[in-house]
């Protein structure tokens, strides 16, 4: 944020906590065990997936992205897409 932004270290620390704090409450209303951590993963994995795409590395942006729906819990049940369905 500091480069891109033009923004100061300090104020630039100031809108990523505050953007964590969003994170944190949003999965405290869905209820998700450790909120703190999970906000911080999927924040680490956003950046992994930022530097994959300056860096060409199409596979790392498409494990990130796949840890990332995994994590927060949007990815499409196994069972249920695989279940045996009745004509």
């Amino acid at each position: 944020m500091t480069a891109e932004g033009k923004l100061s270290t300090r104020k630039a620390r100031r809108i990523t906590a505050k953007a964590m704090d969003l994170i944190v409450q949003d999965f405290e209303e869905i209820n998700i065990e450790r909120p703190q951590m999970v906000a911080k993963q999927l924040v680490n994995l956003e950046q992994g997936m930022q530097k994959g795409l300056v860096n060409n590395q199409s596979s790392g942006v498409a494990a990130c992205a796949r840890q990332m729906i995994s994590l927060a819990g949007l990815a499409a049940d196994y069972l249920y897409n695989n279940r045996v369905r009745k004509i």
